[in-house]
């Protein structure tokens, strides 16, 4: 069973210095409890964050991932996660970078290309932000990130995992400012957090615990 986790700079470990990232983190528990007992090839995950990602970049590089997976390992079972939509709901010149009706449609759109691979999908709900320094991010003037914004995209990816019956982990409010790096992405205490609640919800899976 391969575990493969797409998202954005989040998910790829950005601003975690200690261990690079929640998804690094699951990596690193899930080799601890199988190494004993199984190959780390037959219960393994991939980390397929990218910086920048959204749901419209996702869409078209997560069939051309999937596609290379099954060609090189048919018959192959598989966990699907995905944490996107940050950077959807991003504001560049008083509107967002992906419309609302855009982003229910490549979500919907995604969840339709992962069933064709498992029935084992899950979704890792938003992070809040700190409004302080992302209004607008320091490292691009021309972007900012509200967290009424955010709210907004996170409910819609609720709402479509519950209609579609996909999995779906909140992180709402689990992160205080504290534990933001730059008011965006997590510092290492921020992942460790994710990292937490995501195994939680994750203990049904064999060698989990």
């Amino acid at each position: 069973m391969k575990i493969l986790i797409f998202g954005d700079s989040i998910v790829w470990g950005a601003f975690d210095l200690e261990k690079g990232g929640w998804a690094e983190r699951l990596k690193e528990k899930i080799l601890e409890t199988t190494s004993k007992t199984m190959s780390p090839k037959d219960f393994y995950p991939y980390n397929f964050g990218m910086e920048s990602d959204d749901s419209e970049t996702l869409l078209y590089r997560f069939k051309k991932q999937i596609d290379i997976c099954e060609r090189l390992e048919p018959n192959r079972e598989y966990i699907l996660l995905f944490a996107i939509g940050t950077n959807d709901s991003a504001i560049s010149n008083g509107k967002s970078e992906t419309s609302t009706n855009k982003f229910l449609e490549n979500i919907k759109l995604l969840i339709t290309q992962a069933k064709k691979v498992t029935d084992n999908i899950w979704f890792i709900g938003l992070t809040n932000v700190d409004e302080s320094k992302t209004c607008p991010v320091f490292f691009d003037k021309r972007l900012s990130w509200k967290n009424k914004n955010i709210e907004e995209y996170n409910l819609i990816i609720e709402k479509i995992c519950k209609e579609e019956m996909v999995n779906f982990i909140s992180l709402w409010n689990l992160l205080t400012k504290e534990d933001l790096f730059d008011g965006l992405h997590p510092n290492a205490e921020g992942h460790r957090k994710i990292f937490e609640r995501v195994k939680d919800k994750l203990k049904e899976l064999e060698n989990l615990k």
